[in-house]
């Protein structure tokens, strides 16, 4: 009877035989999709030069292989564009005979994806909660306001699309229809509402068109071209959705894929993917796939990812890609409150909504009414018509607020105002009120009671109040830390992403503000978009270079040092100068590597000048923070900056042509082993300003360990869990029920291959192996865990066999990233206590 692999990475606690959290992490574990894989071929895909007939002639091979191995499988979803390859249902213990099908490249687990940040608060009116971010002043953070009212660039004639989970194109701000003459205009459905990508019950099912019933790709759709009481970034673009997600849960990785060939085949010039799997390798399948896309000349943006506690290395899959433009995230510079003014000189008076009451217009002048003496808190039932057409002032206190808003809306208020008996201001949850029901502070309301004895007030709905939001400007705590498994540098550059207000679905309040890289990746698409317009001949790679030299660094909070270039990337996009710009430098970044056994790094440095005019820089090194100590637990410090020298004090880029200029970067040798150093070299010409963001790792990146649980180490366990016992001295199995042995381990890094085999428990001789997998992520959290169950099958070449009864070890085999598998450094090994089978 055939038994079943499986493989599930944990969050645990800290101590090996206590009992997991409930909650599953990637790339091992529950995230991933049951028993769906990405099968890659060896074939380069189309847009990377593969040819058409040898692709198609590949998938048909590997194909006619399963059928008649009898391998069992089932085909999901067909690439060849931008990944060549598929998606295929197998079960688990036909992993190792996909892996060794003719043609297989790698075999990669297909993971799900959640839909991204909800609403904060859940919006109710067209401004929403206590104070809700503008996205007008986010767009004056990158000056797209004056690209629009200045350069007169609104990305007209630019087709963007997105991946996500729809769009509510009703939403009167995004055109209010579907279709060709629509705004939005073009897209697809892949999945349907009722898919989750977590249930394997639930199957895609395909349909025309891309609404949303979540809200997240709303909220992407207007930052990006929303044109109404929100303005997007680049209202004028042609716009196209792709929804990959149902009403609830999570979508499979899978397909994105799909969407974004889909985007491609489309005509669409930028994609956006506002969605990933953190802690990604850059040969991820998204990541690959988007990368290709620029083969294609398109620009795919995606968030950096909202893992920035995690620590190091948390770049998002596609945003790992080293041709996608992964965008970190800044905090919104200022807040909107909604407010009402008042008679008789319009003064502003900021409130909070009940989000379960209907929202307060736009628009209406009403007169306002306190509460009878007698009743002066409103807990008593009032007079029938004794405020009809009138907002009611309520003081808080004594009853509930759903017993004031009824009797205030019973006497035929149109509205009610509750004014706090302390300080601050509260979001109220009130039942049965059908009138607009919102709270002021306590001192806006002895304002409104004073002017009340003093004769009628009335109040005019529709303002707000902008006040300075905390922390505007710097980067947001969840913003994702760079860099790549391989020490490429990422995020590529921050946009505003902290406190977005934007569009949402209309049948829950039209607008909202959402945080985190998914809003900064969608401004950094219509940024993309503005800059295409202002300069339709660039390229992908030409336009990543200019949003990069032109990008403005990031200081760090209360100090006047520049953020870590793996924490900011280049800096925050600054439209105007970029879509003015006539120079350009690349490479537009430096991935510098490893500093073991190498004094210094010496690059070439090319400024190409597409103006009328020679151009003179004088190059200059502002240095960054450096990131030290633990990779769960970074710390900047101003500490252990390179220095840098150039070989010409100046450099001169002709009209027309390129200059060249050599940097020599020298790592300090005080900075601590396995730390990062980076900065910014500066080209200064009058008042342009050019940069290229550079980024290093102190010292020999294989010391970095990958199996590493000071508390446990790897060890041997039995059963599924979810509590393990390490058996030190090993055990007998019968691999009965739950009767398996259990590989219990945490991945302090990332894993090039991960490989566990059987072996003789005395002589060592190889008997097959039962887990492989290539480009493993590490654990999100420094106690996370991960477990790898046993059936007692191996394989050997294609062929897949149940161990005779005996003794074994388990051998776990790791090649750390950018080792090399013939050195011995850059493997770890480890070998379990006997494992002796007694199966029937």
């Amino acid at each position: 009877m055939r038994r079943a692999v499986s493989f599930l990475l944990i969050l645990a606690g800290c101590a090996p035989s206590r009992t997991p959290a409930p909650f599953f992490e990637a790339p091992l574990g529950a995230r991933v999709a049951k028993d769906l894989w990405f099968v890659e071929l060896d074939e380069r895909p189309e847009a990377m030069g593969g040819r058409r007939a040898h692709v198609s002639e590949q998938h048909r091979r590997l194909l006619a292989a399963l059928e008649r191995d009898e391998v069992e499988h089932e085909v999901r979803q067909e690439y060849s564009r931008l990944f060549n390859g598929f998606s295929i249902h197998a079960a688990a213990d036909e992993l190792e005979r996909l892996r060794k099908a003719p043609g297989v490249k790698a075999v990669y687990p297909v993971l799900t994806v959640e839909a991204g940040e909800p609403p904060e608060p859940e919006p109710s009116n067209p401004f929403g909660g206590l104070t809700q971010p503008e996205l007008f002043t986010a767009l004056a953070q990158t000056g797209a306001d004056v690209a629009q009212n200045t350069l007169g660039l609104t990305g007209a004639g630019i087709r963007v699309a997105i991946v996500d989970t729809g769009t509510d194109f009703t939403n009167p701000d995004l055109g209010g229809c579907f279709g060709p003459t629509c705004r939005v205009s073009f897209g697809w459905d892949f999945v349907g509402d009722a898919f989750d990508g977590a249930n394997p019950l639930t199957q895609p099912q395909p349909d025309p068109t891309p609404d949303d019933c979540r809200g997240h790709g709303t909220h992407v759709s207007g930052i990006i071209m929303a044109n109404g009481r929100v303005k997007g970034v680049a209202p004028g673009v042609q716009f196209g959705s792709y929804r990959v997600f149902g009403c609830g849960g999570s979508t499979t990785n899978d397909l994105l894929i799909a969407g974004i060939e889909r985007a491609v085949a489309d005509g669409a010039r930028v994609i956006n993917i506002s969605l990933g799997n953190p802690f990604s390798w850059p040969q991820y399948p998204t990541a690959m796939a988007a990368t290709a896309a620029r083969s294609l000349g398109v620009i795919v943006t995606s968030s950096q990812g909202n893992n920035g506690t995690g620590g190091l290395y948390g770049t998002s899959a596609p945003g790992a890609g080293d041709d996608v433009l992964s965008a970190g995230s800044v905090e919104n510079t200022a807040s909107a409150q909604a407010a009402f003014t008042l008679s008789p000189d319009n003064a502003r008076v900021g409130y909070e909504p009940s989000d379960t009451a209907p929202p307060a217009p736009l628009t209406g002048t009403f007169p306002i009414a306190a509460m009878p003496p007698a009743n002066a808190l409103g807990c008593n039932a009032l007079t029938a018509g004794s405020l009809t057409g009138q907002v009611a002032l309520i003081p808080r206190g004594t009853c509930s607020y759903t017993i004031k808003a009824q009797n205030a809306q019973a006497a035929g208020a149109v509205a009610v105002v509750v004014s706090n008996n302390t300080t601050g201001l509260l979001q109220m949850q009130v039942t049965g009120v059908t009138v607009p029901t919102v709270m002021v502070s306590q001192a806006d309301g002895a304002t409104i009671t004073t002017r009340l004895g003093m004769g009628p007030v009335s109040l005019t709905w529709g303002s707000s109040l902008i006040t300075p939001r905390s922390g505007g400007g710097q980067m947001s705590s969840a913003s994702s830390w760079g860099p790549t498994a391989e020490l490429g540098l990422k995020p590529d550059v921050v946009t505003p992403g902290g406190g977005i207000f934007s569009t949402w679905r209309t049948n829950a309040g039209s607008w909202a503000t959402i945080s985190g890289t998914s809003m900064a990746a969608a401004h950094l698409a219509g940024l993309s978009a503005l800059l295409l317009q202002a300069q339709p001949t660039l390229t992908p790679a030409e336009l990543g270079d200019v949003l990069r030299n032109t990008a403005t660094p990031v200081t760090a909070p209360s100090s006047m040092n520049l953020e870590a270039t793996i924490r900011q990337g280049a800096g925050l996009v600054r439209i105007t100068e970029a879509a003015q710009n006539v120079v350009r430098v690349a490479p537009s970044k430096l991935s510098l590597g490893e500093s073991q056994g190498v004094s210094s790094f010496t690059r070439t440095l090319t400024l190409t000048n597409r103006g009328a005019a020679p151009l003179v820089f004088t190059p200059s090194h502002a240095p960054a923070l450096s990131v030290i100590g633990d990779a769960y637990s970074p710390t900047s410090t101003a500490a252990g900056q390179a220095t840098v020298t150039f070989s010409s004090p100046t450099v001169t880029a002709p009209a027309g042509g390129p200059a060249t200029v050599s940097v020599t970067i020298t790592p300090n040798a005080m900075l601590p082993a396995r730390s990062f150093y980076g900065g910014f070299l500066v080209f200064t010409s009058g008042a342009t300003v050019l940069r290229v963001p550079y980024a290093g790792f102190s010292g020999d990146y294989q010391t970095t360990t990958v199996i590493n649980w000071p508390d446990a180490g790897p060890y041997l366990s039995r059963g599924p869990g979810p509590s393990f016992t390490p058996l030190p001295d090993g055990g007998v199995f019968t691999l009965a029920g739950s009767d398996t042995p259990t590989v219990v381990v945490h991945l302090d890094h990332f894993s090039r291959t991960f490989d566990l085999e059987a072996v003789d428990a005395v002589t060592g001789k190889p008997w097959g192996s039962f887990f492989s997998m290539a480009y493993v992520g590490k654990d999100y959290t420094a106690t996370a865990w991960q477990r790898v169950q046993w059936d007692g099958f191996t394989t050997f070449d294609k062929s897949r066999r149940l161990l005779p009864n005996g003794a074994y070890r388990i051998k776990m085999t790791v090649l750390k990233p950018l080792g090399d598998a013939g050195t011995p450094a850059d493997v770890e090994t480890w070998l379990s206590p006997p494992v002796t089978l007694n199966h029937p």
